[in-house]
């Protein structure tokens, strides 16, 4: 029979077997480029991939994980009246990110840097040299392979509240993702105490949701573990706030029929 839930039930199953409420502030991502080639890039714009991508991370102000929605095709033939609606094809959303900019315009430069990367108006013969002729003027797309990177979300969890230790359920993988525009950067006089932010939305071709086992089968054991205790420890009595061990609990016993205190 099916009875409400009360707080205390609340506290009880999901605050100290489950970790509570995930929170949306936890979380970490990484980009692992396709091609070594972004990075060498990278370097003559004095941007350290691995080392910017830390601080990135600072800076974020804002990260989604893409939703998922499949296209559907009606028919209407096999039984009269109902519609049957079958999932067609699979629409992986877009992306978006948000980033504070500090002092050194961190995130439009490494988002700007990229995006260059892909294709950019060059009077260098590195992406274009025509047989030893005049360099020209160009603007060249490099190979898809060279531009996209596989961009991965972590989402941590504090199971424990107070040990300081953080565990990760799932993390999400956008693959072969790349940037496809950076929106405008309002700048105004109206707003001295303001933010400068910067907003980059991606393409990628799917996504990819990675379980974390340990972390789930950690936490089950933790639960029943903790049932196990709750069921060992039930109807004995206390001492500064713990259940008595077996032993404890005989010399209780044993001083209590002698009428003496235990120690």
């Amino acid at each position: 029979m099916s009875s409400p839930v009360s707080i205390n039930s609340f506290i009880s199953e999901i605050v100290s077997k489950r970790g509570g409420p995930s929170t949306p502030v936890l979380y970490s991502f990484d980009v692992a480029p396709t091609d070594a080639g972004i990075k060498e890039y990278m370097k003559g714009l004095n941007i350290i991939w691995d080392n910017e991508l830390r601080f990135l991370n600072y800076l974020n102000n804002e990260i989604q994980i893409p939703g998922i929605t499949f296209q559907n095709s009606e028919v209407r033939m096999p039984r009269k009246g109902i519609a049957i609606k079958s999932a067609g094809a699979k629409i992986y959303n877009e992306m978006d990110l948000t980033f504070i900019c500090d002092a050194t315009a961190l995130p439009y430069r490494f988002f700007r840097g990229w995006i260059d990367w892909i294709g950019n108006v060059s009077m260098s013969p590195d992406i274009y040299d025509p047989a030893n002729t005049r360099v020209r003027e160009n603007s060249v797309l490099r190979y898809y392979d060279q531009y996209t990177c596989d961009l991965t979300i972590t989402k941590m969890e504090k199971f424990k509240a107070g040990t300081g230790k953080y565990k990760t359920p799932y993390s999400v993988t956008l693959v072969k993702a790349w940037p496809y525009t950076i929106a405008s950067i309002p700048m105004s006089q109206a707003s001295q105490n303001g933010l400068v932010k910067v907003s980059v939305s991606l393409y990628y071709e799917y996504s990819k949701t990675n379980i974390s086992p340990s972390a789930v089968t950690e936490s089950a054991a933790e639960e029943r573990a903790e049932a196990a205790t709750e069921s060992e420890n039930a109807g004995r009595p206390l001492r500064d706030g713990r259940p008595l061990g077996p032993k404890e609990a005989v010399a209780l016993a044993r001083a209590k029929r002698l009428g003496r205190n235990f120690q």
